[in-house]
């Protein structure tokens, strides 16, 4: 984990400009303990919806108790539902339902105000 306050006027240089964010897609989930080609996986969709229009950058962080949140930051609706409808996406999405996740929640989320600091 990064530590930011070792310097905190600064923006860390791998931190992406989030301003032109208008949504946030947070998926938070809990592993099931089948987890084979679930990296693999999760690569992959990194790798798609870095080239998906709209898609502007994302987060994620995952406990050793199997508890994750992922947060996406898109440019307008349209990015998000098609990403959504990807035919790829999909497929991960159901293996994700049947195999990888005890557990998920997603929320869509519209950014009212955006503070760095």
């Amino acid at each position: 984990m990064t530590n930011l306050s070792q310097n905190s006027n600064s923006k860390p240089a791998h931190a992406a400009d989030l301003s032109q964010a208008n949504y946030l897609v947070s998926f938070i989930s809990v592993m099931s303990g089948e987890t084979s080609g679930y990296r693999q996986a999760a690569i992959q969709m990194l790798e798609a919806v870095h080239k998906q229009s709209g898609f502007i950058a994302a987060y994620s962080a995952r406990e050793t108790d199997g508890i994750g949140i992922t947060n996406s930051y898109w440019r307008d609706i349209e990015a998000i539902e098609a990403w959504k409808n990807d035919t790829a996406h999909r497929a991960i999405q159901n293996k994700g339902k049947t195999q990888w996740y005890q557990w998920f929640q997603l929320q869509v989320c519209e950014i009212i105000r955006q503070n760095d600091g």
